[in-house]
């Protein structure tokens, strides 16, 4: 089935690190940008777009790996929607595994998968991506955490940052390139689910 997926992109960071996950470089390549600040030196009333424009902190040549590697996720999960949309649910369902193979760090997918399984009444699978999918994204949520009020420390904006935390909003890189911590509100959900289905699951065994 790997005829069916779009080609992996060809760049020099790929072929360095020939059988890391991309989702693991796409994070490794973030924490290669400039550090976030937090905005700590905008003055008050001056628009993030106004910040950004007179400092430029993000050169454009960070983005053209990292950006090949992004879209590359977003075209699988495309052709993982197309799949499911025609009815091709095997493919469908082996494409999002492809996704959660190479440890996406965004867990839409991951509940799109849940949800099939489920749909299709395959519990053992649910189940295991379930535990996978908790696990993954309690660990990524924490590693954010972290790292974000480290950063946050540096710049004396620790109580910024976690007042973001604390009210479960996420934080984006500067003009929301992408996430820095993100709550992930569907943990809750999907701990719930794991807690029906093993109680359904003892009950027939």
């Amino acid at each position: 089935m790997e005829s069916f997926l779009p080609e992996i992109p060809n760049c020099a960071l790929l072929k360095s690190k020939a059988n890391f996950p991309l989702g693991d470089m796409l994070l490794e390549m973030q924490r290669q940008f400039p550090p976030f600040n937090f905005y700590y030196d905008k003055p008050e009333g001056m628009s993030t777009n106004h910040y950004l424009m007179s400092r430029k902190p993000v050169p454009f040549n960070y983005y053209f790996e990292y950006g090949q590697i992004k879209r590359w996720f977003l075209d699988v999960i495309n052709q993982a929607q197309e799949f499911v949309r025609a009815g091709e649910i095997d493919k469908g369902i082996w494409t999002y595994e492809t996704l959660i193979e190479h440890r996406y760090p965004n867990y839409k997918p991951y509940d799109l998968l849940i949800k099939l399984y489920r749909k299709h009444k395959d519990f053992e699978n649910e189940q295991r991506i379930l535990h996978h999918s908790i696990s993954f994204f309690t660990d990524l949520k924490e590693s954010q955490k972290e790292y974000v009020i480290s950063l946050a420390m540096e710049y004396n904006m620790e109580s910024v940052a976690l007042e973001y935390i604390n009210a479960g909003k996420k934080i984006h890189y500067y003009g929301g390139a992408f996430v820095l911590w993100d709550p992930v509100s569907v943990l809750s959900v999907w701990e719930n689910n794991l807690s029906m289905l093993t109680q359904k699951t003892n009950e027939f065994n």
